[in-house]
């Protein structure tokens, strides 16, 4: 992860100029199907939605010019984060 994220602060530094945003989208708990699980099981019942991440992509793209976003950390609330 710590290389994604180093990757990613490069690239955001490299681009800016032209006008490109690179925006980092960190996801907790979703159900998919990912990781050989059941998506809709009932454990995963309060987990994040592959819709949820889908709205959270159109978040940040439907920013204004002027705003950058660096990364969004978004998790289910029963999710606890360290």
């Amino acid at each position: 992860k710590h290389a994604q994220d180093a990757f990613a602060s490069a690239l955001r530094k490299e681009v800016r100029p032209f006008g490109i945003k690179v925006t980092t989208i960190m996801p907790g708990l979703t159900d998919t199907f990912f990781g050989d699980t059941q998506q809709g099981a009932p454990e995963k019942k309060g987990w994040l939605k592959p819709s949820d991440i889908a709205q959270t992509v159109m978040f940040a793209v439907s920013m204004p010019a002027h705003v950058l976003i660096d990364e969004i950390l978004v998790h289910p609330m029963e999710q606890e984060i360290a």
